[in-house]
């Protein structure tokens, strides 16, 4: 072997192709490394401590540059957080192989991987779409969608820099593939080395003068695991035609290479040329010289079994997308898709809270909001809906129907669709808080992009609209307003994002959206704000604030009289009843709005209507009921309710902005509105009976402009500051008194634990002396999981403002914060009702909960030999007891008025109580006693004792069950 060129004394042991010098290993790997570093050095490829996304297939190119970056990074401290990303056609035979050696050199190079899939992001894989196309005109499918798919994840991930594997030979080969086919725009952008992909991520090619030989030589020496086996569609690649091109002219002159790469380097566009403008895609926000991109239309003629749809000219594709968009009259703003009339007739009888249904002609339309349905539904967003419908062995083998269909096959397909969500992917893993930030997280990285169909995607599969990201301090909503995503904004909004939430340093996205002076922004979220007002005042005037000046609510001035009665029983009303019952209301106005413009369409004569709200399973079945009866409402009489609901949202704002707790805007209360008041919910009969209480009391009569205007505007806030103070006063006397008791209280349980403890070392006390007797009935009564009820002690306190709370929370923790709004708002659905007094179910599983938590702390404290303390956990047993037997006798009279078996069922349940509170002293003594055998060390007692307690528990578990299973058939 001839000697190194180096001069390093060592043989060689190759030649390099594209400098000819013979080199030994070790120089070899020195002027390769070299190469690439001053490549990366004169181009200026990264910033320091930037984050890079390293595009990762497990071939050769990628893989050597993983190796590379690392290598590099660590030897010239570019201090770079390098991240692998990787994409899955769904090529089996090919990337599911590849996808192995990723995981490999993750684990070797210790870099974090991401996968993202086609089957994910479009609904297809690439063996899908071969199936539907054939073999010629594969490749333009993976390709388009392989480059979206890079920069979707790049966004994801929140890189920096996406680096691609992109070698010299690759470079030159497309531009030879450019130059035959004509593209000037290509042509004149590929052989660049840092590329603009439209979503501000730059892709760099740190490869770029590295020849495809090098790389192979470099990755055999150094041993690197690479994946080798050529793509199975490769074969019939348009490229493949110019790889053989250019390896035939290397033959000739190895140089060729350069040449081509330096040849594309020094061209020079003709100013006269015609070269296409880039914008964005109106469907997906993507980067593309046609109003709709490349990748929207491959996958549109794909789902509507027209793969070759992309493959032509773009006026045929115009022409068809138009042609669909005509035939559809409605639209789903939560479900992101066009409707024809029968479909929505299905979606209006499903109710506003699964589809918000709109008229594309006749409704009120924000433009970005119609903007928002028309790019979701390009996009494809009825696939996530139909996501297991589109997998080749899936398990749901149900038809789609045809539009000749009956429309009684099209609802039973349509509820199973969007009401319970069969179809959509789910995580295979357990839906858990993991999960719930995981998917936070990535919707919050996801909305800075103009990938609309991606944030969807992610909010279907349970992200949270409002989630705080801890580390960023900001929810997805101050993320896309910050970027000025204006589509993201509206979808955002659609699914409940908060526009007044703040940030880490108080900061909401209005502030975000002042600070940038986007005034349509501003406006936007403002008038998102002053949803609900603002259709009442359109449903009562016509006319719309004029939220850019301050004007935020506009009151009638004549036409319309407020009833003091009804008024007065409004303004006694806590701030969870009076947001309940307005936006019930405000449903009630959007169901007769839709409903009478779908009564002026001749083709939905003959269909159904929806004669009131349907029942939403979230809430309790009384407020369902009361929600219904709103149908019932006449129109002026219902008008009447909102123009007195409007008038106490006033007067609640107003105490908000002046009073002394406006500091606590934000902050949420600790104690839950679960008092019976609805005994002031202003009834039917107050406004039918309206027309009669103004003839016969005319003097009684105020008018809309005289509401409130009695007395001076001054004197009627320094009246209510007084009162609020005085009432604030109140408050904290009564926090004293419950302090007071509850360290009381703390005393006695104390006190009766020992004595309990002191009497079961001598004898067991028989029925008549267990906690059911009448000795012990009164203290059974006052025992609520360790806390003083305090509704007697409420009752004078004040309601707080519709825009305020009594308490707030002592930490900035939002993440607490939003668990806890979740929390209330399930509280508000399950124990309260704003129109009945009998609570659901969900109170007496919540009760039975509670006891079976507590005894399975039980069984696993006695479970633990070393563990001596069982008396408390049996402790915590008896509360859980005592909070059901407080309440299941109360609940069993609701239940059984007006029943045949009413007594029959009373009793039972009064048998099941009595059984419960005769076993819980026994297993209590057995609790005492085995704490006594633990400190004196006697194993075969400590067995006894631990038997019996185990047997008690299981009667009380099992006697809990029957009661539930009663009450719930008795339901």
């Amino acid at each position: 072997m001839p000697p190194c060129s180096a001069k390093c004394g060592k043989n060689a042991i190759l030649k390099r192709p594209k400098t000819g010098d013979v080199l030994c290993k070790e120089c070899f790997f020195e002027a390769f490394e070299n190469e690439i570093h001053f490549t990366i050095s004169r181009a200026k490829l990264f910033r320091a401590g930037a984050k890079v996304a390293v595009a990762a297939s497990g071939g050769k190119d990628s893989t050597v540059l993983a190796y590379v970056l690392k290598l590099l990074n660590e030897k010239y401290d570019y201090k770079l957080d390098l991240v692998l990303l990787s994409i899955d056609e769904g090529i089996t035979g090919y990337r599911d192989d590849s996808l192995d050696t990723v995981k490999q050199n993750r684990d070797d190079y210790k870099m974090p991987l991401k996968i993202m899939s086609y089957k994910d992001l479009y609904g297809w894989t690439m063996d899908e779409i071969v199936a539907e196309i054939g073999r010629k005109n594969n490749c333009t499918f993976c390709g388009v969608f392989r480059r979206q798919a890079l920069d979707r994840g790049a966004a994801l991930l929140n890189v920096d820099y996406l680096a691609t594997g992109h070698n010299a030979d690759d470079i030159a080969e497309t531009v030879l593939m450019n130059i035959l086919r004509g593209d000037l725009a290509r042509l004149s952008r590929c052989t660049s080395i840092i590329t603009d992909s439209g979503d501000g991520i730059p892709r760099v090619k740190p490869l770029k003068y590295t020849y495809e030989k090098e790389i192979v030589m470099y990755a055999y020496f150094r041993k690197l695991v690479y994946f080798s086996t050529e793509c199975v569609f490769a074969p019939n690649a348009y490229r493949g035609h110019a790889r053989m091109l250019l390896k035939d002219l290397e033959k000739v002159d190895p140089a060729v290479i350069m040449n081509i790469i330096q040849s594309g380097e020094s061209l020079t566009i003709n100013a006269t040329a015609n070269m296409p403008t880039l914008s964005r895609c109106t469907r997906c926000g993507y980067v593309s010289s046609q109003e709709v991109c490349k990748a929207c239309v491959l996958l549109e003629g794909l789902n509507k079994g027209l793969p070759r749809l992309g493959i032509g000219k773009s006026s045929k594709v115009k022409r068809f997308m138009q042609e669909k968009e005509n035939n559809a009259t409605w639209a789903s703003l939560n479900k992101g898709i066009l409707l024809c009339t029968q479909c929505c007739s299905i979606h209006r009888s499903l109710g506003r809270h699964i589809s918000q249904v709109k008229s594309l002609q006749k409704s009120s339309w924000h433009p970005n909001q119609q903007a928002m349905v028309y790019t979701l539904n390009g996009s494809g967003a009825n696939n996530i809906w139909e996501h297991s419908l589109l997998e080749n062995n899936s398990k749901f083998m149900k038809k789609k129907p045809n539009p000749k269909d009956p429309i009684s096959v099209k609802s039973e397909f349509i509820r199973a669709k969007h009401l319970h969500c069969s179809f959509t992917f789910r995580d295979s893993a357990t839906y858990d808080e993991g999960l719930e930030n995981e998917l936070g997280k990535q919707l919050h990285a996801s909305v800075r992009t103009p990938n609309l169909e991606t944030s969807f995607r992610l909010i279907v599969q349970g992200a949270d609209p409002n989630y705080f990201h801890n580390e960023r301090g900001t929810t997805p909503l101050h993320i896309a307003v910050k970027t000025e995503q204006k589509l993201q904004v509206e979808l955002l909004l659609v699914h409940g994002a908060d526009p007044t939430f703040p940030d880490a340093h108080g900061s909401t996205p209005i502030d975000y959206a002042k600070k940038n002076v986007n005034k349509e922004l501003l406006n936007r979220l403002i008038e998102n704000q002053y949803e609900l007002t603002d259709a009442f005042i359109q449903y009562l005037t016509h006319r719309k604030p004029d939220h850019h000046n301050g004007m935020h609510f506009i009151l009638p001035q004549g036409g319309f009289e407020s009833n003091p009665t009804s008024v007065n029983k409004l303004q006694k009303m806590k701030n969870a009843l009076f947001e309940q019952l307005a936006m019930d209301v405000f449903d009630e106005i959007d169901r007769r709005e839709t409903e009478a413009i779908w009564l002026s369409c001749v083709d939905a004569i003959d269909l159904t209507v929806v004669p009131f709200l349907p029942v939403d399973s979230t809430l309790s079945k009384h407020r369902n009921q009361g929600r219904q009866k709103l149908a019932r409402f006449s129109t002026p009489e219902l008008k009447s309710l909102v123009f007195d609901i409007l008038i106490d949202t006033q007067r609640r704002q107003m105490l908000a902005e002046k009073g002394p707790n406006k500091t606590h805007l934000r902050e949420y209360s600790s104690v839950a509105d679960d008092d019976p008041l609805y005994d002031s919910v202003a009834p039917d009969e107050d406004y039918v009976t309206l027309p009669t209480i103004q003839e016969n009391s005319p003097k009684e009569k105020t008018s809309m402009g005289k509401v409130g205007t009695d007395k001076p505007p001054e004197v009627v806030v320094e009246q209510l500051t007084k009162q609020l103070q005085q009432s604030d006063s109140t408050i904290l006397d009564l926090k004293a008194e419950v302090n007071q008791l509850k360290a009381h209280l703390e005393t006695l349980k104390y006190e009766n634990i020992e004595l309990k403890t002191r009497l079961s070392q001598h004898t067991v006390p028989d029925n008549n002396n267990s906690i059911n007797g009448d000795g012990d009935s009164n203290s059974l009564q006052t025992i609520t999981n360790g806390d003083v009820d305090l509704r007697q002690n409420r009752k004078n306190q004040r309601p707080s403002s519709m825009y305020e709370t009594r308490e707030g929370l002592k930490t900035p923790n939002w993440q607490i914060l939003k668990n806890q709004m979740k929390q209330n708002e399930q509280t508000r659905n399950t124990t309260q009702s704003l129109y009945g007094l009998v609570p659901d179910s969900q109170t007496i599983i919540d009760c039975t909960n509670l006891i079976t938590k507590s005894i399975q702390h039980l069984c696993k404290t006695i479970n633990d030999r070393d563990n001596e303390d069982c008396l408390a956990s049996g402790e915590k047993v008896k509360i859980a007891i005592a909070k059901l037997a407080t309440i299941l006798p109360k609940v069993s009279r609701e239940v059984v008025e007006g029943a045949a078996d009413g007594l029959r069922l009373q009793d039972k349940e009064g048998r099941s109580i009595k059984f419960l509170c005769d076993v819980l002293p026994l297993l209590m003594v057995e609790c005492s006693s085995l704490q006594g055998a633990h400190k004196k060390g006697d194993g075969p007692l400590i067995d006894h004792h631990t038997g019996k307690i185990r047997e008690y528990a299981f009667l009380l578990a099992k006697q809990t069950r029957e009661v539930v299973a009663r009450y719930s058939t008795a339901q």
